[in-house]
């Protein structure tokens, strides 16, 4: 039925509109290529000259929007891991394959931490602890530790208590892969949970032998936890958390390593360069000519086979001769000054490794700066490590010392309150200076008293100074020094004991055992020529002074002056045998 106007006119009334139908992607990308096809065949037909009128290109314009710079979208930068599994790849990849990450890495996780005692006003809580680190190998575990936070940026150790004895007695460090941090900046403690790998869900729900052996050895919470498929709280007195943050807030730790993801790739792309040219350059090119440049011989199809079977049968004969005419060259060539010179690149990527993973290039590999110019490094080093001994003792202390100290009642009453004893973490001395110097000028001030000191009064530094800076226990070296009094002093009574000892004594003495002086009280040795007349007295006296006769004051000798005293000669010793058989008292 027709529709009368406003106009008069009349119009039917249209079919309803159909939703339009999306084409499939394939079409449409099919659809898109061709109309790039067509622009571009347009552009091409109006740069041609234009036929039967003036030669010459018409040029068409195409405007492209500016590019925005962002970092987070460079190309290399798309390239960079976002998640924490795979920075962790990346990490633990570059480190077992890259000479320069290995040695800084290892660097950083060993030497700071190499050595540590402690310390503690109680000696049996020091030997205590001592014991317990010896026990459950402490010291083993925290050098796991360093190299796990330097390689990842933050490692999870964890304690098992023996509540019987109330000590640590095992510790291991959790996979961060499967560690869950939540936490807040509000929150003071975090919440951090295990995530049940594959192998461990293999022997919560595992029928082998193994399984059940491994299943009893689990604790029936985490058999729980796996078994509802749910992640496993972990107790903050057991686990601990260290990490190195890009700031305060970070939940986890980054690695040195991040800061070098693209060094290390651009590494991989120019050693990936230099393997090609490498395959390509095993065997040179041999190029064989065939012909006479002024056209006195021309070979035909016939003479190149024959030619070229000819080098197929000299390939692996060592001597093999080829006579023929002049119109043959046989030549090699190689690829001596026709690749890329990388050295330069070489340089640059090592150097911006060394920074950034701290590592001065002369500790590495005793190239770079001289020990003197690089002091300044060596200084800043220092400082670093002695940030990471801080954390690592504050960790010892708080975390596994002091909740042992509470377990064993480990408490002093000091000004009538108790005070819980705590032993302190004390390291070794880091000598990453010039220690010859620095040993000369300590040396000096303890030779020289301080201002207004009569002179042999103590220098202007403690010898306790002196000993920490070469790495020496003074508490132990006076021990040490106090021992070898004693065996010097034993030395020389054993010199003197042996002495008086007779020839036949002598032999029968063994070096292994300790000398014992039979002849106590006895001033001088007893020889076989002494059995005889002593010089100077008739036969049978056991001697006297130059002429034989009793010492002055002694008994039988003449008597002295009022006022003195003879010589405290001591019991008479035994007896020397007289001619007949008979002993005089020596």
């Amino acid at each position: 039925m027709a529709k009368i106007t406003r106009r008069g006119t009349t119009s039917r009334p249209s079919a309803p509109r159909q939703p339009a139908v999306p084409l499939p992607r394939h079409i449409q990308a099919l659809v898109h290529q061709r109309k790039q096809e067509k622009m571009a065949a347009e552009i091409t037909r109006r740069g041609q000259s234009v036929e039967g009128g003036m030669a010459g290109p018409q040029l068409a314009v195409i405007r492209n929007l500016p590019k925005v710079y962002s970092p987070l979208y460079e190309f290399s930068n798309l390239m960079l891991p976002r998640d924490m599994k795979t920075m962790n790849a990346w990490n633990r990849h570059f480190f077992a394959t890259n000479p320069i990450v290995r040695n800084a890495i290892t660097l950083h996780a060993t030497y700071p931490v190499s050595k540590f005692q402690i310390t503690c006003e109680d000696p049996k809580v020091k030997q205590f602890f001592e014991d317990m680190f010896e026990n459950m190998g402490f010291r083993a575990m925290l050098m796991g530790i360093a190299l796990e936070f330097w390689k990842l940026g933050e490692a999870f150790p964890y304690l098992e208590l023996d509540e019987d004895q109330g000590v640590w007695n095992y510790g291991f460090l959790h996979n961060p892969d499967f560690v869950r941090v939540k936490t807040d900046t509000l929150a003071r403690y975090p919440v951090i949970y295990l995530i049940p790998d594959d192998s461990l869900r293999r022997i919560v729900q595992g029928r082998s032998q193994g399984d059940s052996q491994l299943r009893a050895q689990l604790p029936a919470e985490t058999l729980y936890h796996v078994m509802r498929g749910e992640d496993i709280p972990l107790s903050n007195f057991n686990i601990s958390h260290m990490k190195m943050m890009n700031s305060e807030y970070d939940i986890r730790g980054t690695s040195l390593v991040t800061a070098c993801y693209k060094d290390l790739m651009l590494y991989d792309k120019v050693r990936e360069m230099q393997f090609a040219q490498a395959d390509g350059m095993i065997n040179p090119i041999t190029l064989v000519k065939l012909g006479d440049p002024q056209g006195n011989w021309r070979p035909n199809d016939e003479d190149i086979a024959a030619f070229q079977a000819i080098m197929e049968e000299s390939q692996y004969d060592p001597d093999f001769k080829i006579v023929t005419h002049g119109a043959v060259e046989i030549e090699r060539i190689g690829y001596s000054g026709h690749t890329l010179d990388v050295s330069g690149m070489w340089e640059a990527i090592n150097k911006n490794l060394y920074t950034g993973l701290l590592a001065p290039e002369a500790i590495l590999n005793g190239e770079g700066p001289n020990y003197a110019t690089a002091s300044i490094g060596m200084e800043v080093l220092r400082t670093r490590y002695d940030r990471f001994r801080e954390q690592v003792a504050e960790w010892v202390e708080k975390k596994v010392m002091e909740p042992i100290c509470k377990l064993q009642d480990f408490y002093t009453n000091k000004g009538g309150s108790r005070k819980l004893i705590v032993p302190k973490v004390l390291w070794n001395k880091l000598n990453l200076r010039d220690m010859d110097g620095y040993i000369a000028t300590l040396t000096g001030l303890l030779a020289q008293p301080a201002a207004g000191d009569q002179p042999g009064m103590p220098g202007k530094v403690s010898d306790l100074t002196l000993y920490e800076s070469l790495d020496l226990d003074y508490d132990e070296e006076l021990k040490r020094m106090r021992q070898e009094s004693i065996d010097r002093a034993v030395q020389a009574k054993e010199e003197v004991a042996l002495g008086k000892k007779s020839l036949e004594e002598l032999l029968t003495l063994d070096p292994d055992k300790p000398i014992v002086d039979t002849h106590k009280g006895e001033d001088y040795p007893i020889t076989n020529e002494q059995e005889g007349p002593a010089p100077g007295g008739p036969p049978g006296m056991g001697g006297g002074g130059p002429m034989g006769a009793p010492p002055m004051g002694g008994e039988g000798g003449p008597p002295l002056p009022e006022g003195m005293e003879g010589p405290d000669l001591g019991a008479p010793g035994p007896a020397a045998p007289g001619p007949g058989g008979e002993g005089v008292p020596a």
